[in-house]
């Protein structure tokens, strides 16, 4: 299984809504992954460290990288 970073702009405002987010989880898995078993989770609906010219910006923060580990432990 492969594991990928998606940044997905938010329209011209610092946050998503649910509804956003849930519609990029739907199309992904229904144009792209044809129902393939996979996980999508959203690890921060806002901008932060996303969309900079500079690369080595586009980091992830310890918080997106909590928000994840914090996911993973509410599944189990």
């Amino acid at each position: 299984m492969a594991r990928f970073i998606l940044d997905v702009n938010s329209k011209n405002s610092y946050e998503m809504s649910e509804k956003q987010i849930d519609e990029i989880c739907t199309s992904i898995n229904e144009k792209l992954l044809n129902g393939e078993i996979f996980r999508i989770m959203c690890i921060d609906k806002t901008t932060e460290n996303q969309f900079y010219e500079t690369e080595s910006r586009n980091r992830l923060s310890d918080k997106q990288i909590d928000n994840y580990k914090k996911n993973l432990k509410e599944e189990k």
